[in-house]
């Protein structure tokens, strides 16, 4: 059967149509007050000393390397378990992504991540992976800067969860923790950083090929509407993670690293299995009873350039299996997830 129950879907309401509709009623369609708006969302939240929007979050990431220098013969260092578009603006500068695996949390290993930096290295790329947060005053000692990627993080001035790299990028695709179906964000806390994003946005926007592309007020308006809503989402968020967690604890078959349970805005939930075959049974089972479930991350980007030597990242995507977390899902949804969690833990001990 088809699955009822999506792995993911944004949460639209009737305020996020009639913002919309108001752009469309004064005409301006591209970059206007709607995104200087968002972008003064971000300065103040953060505390940054400035913040600039662009049209993805793939757009925002080779907007802050931009700012960088980052050239030809450059290394951006990087973990290989994130989407493999990570890679994409990196390789599009010249740019040699070099892969590090990850430690328990699914998050970059900082051991690894030392041993990568050389002469050539210009900048590390940190995702927060399903909103799973790790400081990085590790990574800030090797004297190289550091991009945050907050794709999945989305929690300002949560006590313990700073965001304190040297620039951090946003991406506000539709199944995003503020959902605007397309647009990205990058910010900066220091004058100099902030200063050399704004040249790069201003060269960038000049009409190279390939160049930054900004977001609309279209995608702006609904951002804002989404930003506004954002603790009630986070809120609804972790209700259902404490759910799934509860139920998950209750059958004692399934694991949760403890990272994932701690994380202030659960993005995903990774659950692991014993092995890839009762992974993958798993997600068949599920989708019998009507419920999307999935690997987080699939391919890994070690998988896309067909290199070798990450252990533990190729042993968490063996096993790691997504369920449906969003704001969009209804209390019959969630039941119906925690009843096909219990049918699928049974048929297996069986």
């Amino acid at each position: 059967m088809n699955p009822s129950i999506a792995h993911s879907r944004p949460a639209l309401t009737t305020a996020d149509r009639d913002a919309v509709g108001a752009v469309l009623e004064t005409g301006m369609l591209e970059r206007g007050a709607r995104v200087a708006a968002v972008e003064r969302w971000f300065r103040d939240a953060y505390g940054a000393v400035d913040a600039v929007a662009t049209g993805s979050g793939t757009q925002a990431l080779l907007l802050a390397l931009r700012s960088l220098g980052i050239a030809p013969g450059d290394e951006v260092v990087m973990p290989t378990y994130v989407c493999p578009e990570v890679m994409d603006p990196v390789r599009f500068l010249g740019a040699r992504p070099v892969l590090v695996d990850v430690a328990d949390d699914y998050l970059a290993a900082p051991d690894a991540v030392a041993r990568a930096c050389g002469s050539r290295t210009a900048a590390i790329v940190f995702p927060y992976l399903f909103g799973i947060h790790r400081p990085v005053d590790e990574l800030r000692v090797l004297g190289v800067p550091v991009i945050e990627d907050c794709a999945h993080f989305l929690v300002p001035g949560a006590p313990g969860f700073d965001i304190a790299g040297d620039l951090a990028f946003f991406s506000f695709k539709a199944t995003k923790l503020a959902a605007a179906g397309e647009g990205g964000l990058v910010l900066s806390r220091s004058a100099p950083r902030a200063a050399a994003l704004r040249e790069a946005a201003a060269s960038a926007l000049a009409g190279q090929v390939c160049g930054l592309y900004a977001i609309s007020d279209l995608s702006a308006a609904l951002l804002l509407e989404q930003l506004a809503r954002l603790d009630e989402h986070l809120a609804l968020r972790r209700r259902v993670a404490d759910r799934y967690l509860a139920a998950i604890d209750d059958l004692g078959q399934l694991v949760v690293a403890d990272a994932a349970r701690r994380a202030p805005a659960p993005f995903r939930l990774p659950l692991r299995l014993a092995d890839r075959a009762a992974a993958e049974r798993f997600i068949a089972c599920l989708g019998t009873a009507g419920i999307s479930a999935r690997r987080p991350v699939e391919p890994l980007c070690h998988h896309v350039l067909g290199g070798q030597g990450f252990a533990r990242a190729d042993a968490l995507h063996a096993v790691t299996v997504s369920l449906p977390l969003y704001p969009a899902l209804t209390e019959a949804d969630v039941a119906a997830v925690v009843a096909a969690l219990r049918g699928c833990c049974a048929g297996h001990a069986s």
